[in-house]
């Protein structure tokens, strides 16, 4: 999906990718931030969303400027910056047996006998994840994929499964009870995607400093 905010036709026009979770808060936040510096005097900004995959396909295609993304393997021709650290919580329906035996917190091992709902291959998360239960030496079923977040989030309210995903705002809008993960599992970090090989204009540099600097702020 991508939007564009109007503006005159000498106007710089920045083209920002992000996943569907940046969407709610981050990436206007940023935005509304960049908006208080002098270089955004002649710039809009065009938004486009989807999961990091279709993103760097579209980064390296040069339909966008940047992309606020997960990091994916094998792509020597693109500069990831972590920008955003993301705590990996468990997820289940109100109801649900894990909820009323754990209050704060659980062992992955502890959820293994319940169907998980896991993000697709789309999705820059299923590494990640796939990286988790492996450490773990654990094999989960699974009941469904999806692509997104939110689709998870509303599949875990009516106790279609369990899941494994980000503590993002959006959680607090849906029947579900949180459990942080007992296990030491690695950071999960979301990052700044630009191509090594394409100079950026000083107002497109003057973005990308306030993604740097200013993204884990205000998360």
């Amino acid at each position: 999906m991508i939007l564009q905010k109007n503006g005159a036709e000498n106007k710089e026009n920045i083209r920002i990718a992000f996943i569907y979770t940046m969407g709610e808060y981050v990436v206007p936040q940023l935005i509304n931030k960049y908006s208080l510096s002098p270089e955004c005097h002649n710039v809009t900004f065009s938004f486009t969303q989807g999961t990091s995959l279709t993103l760097l396909q579209e980064l390296k295609a040069g339909k966008v400027d940047l992309a606020i993304c997960s990091y994916i393997a094998d792509e020597p021709d693109i500069d990831f910056i972590p920008v955003i650290q993301q705590e990996l919580v468990v997820v289940t329906a109100k109801d649900h047996p894990l909820a009323r035996l754990y209050e704060h917190e659980v062992d992955l091992v502890e959820t293994i006998h319940y169907p998980y709902i896991y993000f697709s291959e789309n999705s820059g998360l299923r590494p990640f994840i796939d990286n988790v239960f492996m450490q773990q030496k654990l094999v989960p079923e699974i009941a469904c994929y999806v692509d997104e977040d939110t689709a998870m989030a509303g599949l875990v309210s009516i106790d279609y499964g369990i899941a494994i995903m980000p503590r993002i705002t959006a959680l607090s809008y849906y029947n579900v009870h949180i459990l942080k993960i007992k296990n030491t599992i690695p950071p999960r970090y979301i990052y700044l995607a630009t191509m090594k090989d394409k100079g950026l204009s000083p107002a497109l540099e003057s973005f990308k400093n306030v993604v740097i600097h200013d993204s884990q702020k205000i998360c």
